[in-house]
């Protein structure tokens, strides 16, 4: 019992943030239920359905464009500017 491990600071933030972050999306439905109504709701998703939709198809074709890069979004953006330059600040 003498190798009992600790959590340290970092993963309880990251505990307490997950929780409340999780919490929010599942709180996010109900409230929309009791604030709009039913048509609304429905506009509501297939909006953000067809945004969620036109992002993965950007970042599928980004993907087929540039099949050498590697890493997140963050990097095709980096691709934008010229190597050296004060413009990125990713540089």
């Amino acid at each position: 019992m003498d190798n009992q491990r600790k959590l340290g600071i970092w993963v309880l933030t990251a505990l307490v943030v997950g929780n409340m972050v999780g919490s929010g999306i599942f709180m996010l439905p109900r409230s929309l239920a009791e604030a709009a109504s039913p048509i609304g709701v429905m506009l509501a998703w297939l909006l953000t359905g067809a945004g969620v939709l036109m992002t993965a198809l950007v970042f599928g074709d980004l993907a087929i464009r540039k099949p050498d890069l590697g890493g997140g979004p963050q990097i095709y953006a980096k691709e934008l500017f010229p190597k050296g330059s004060n413009l990125s600040i990713l540089s």
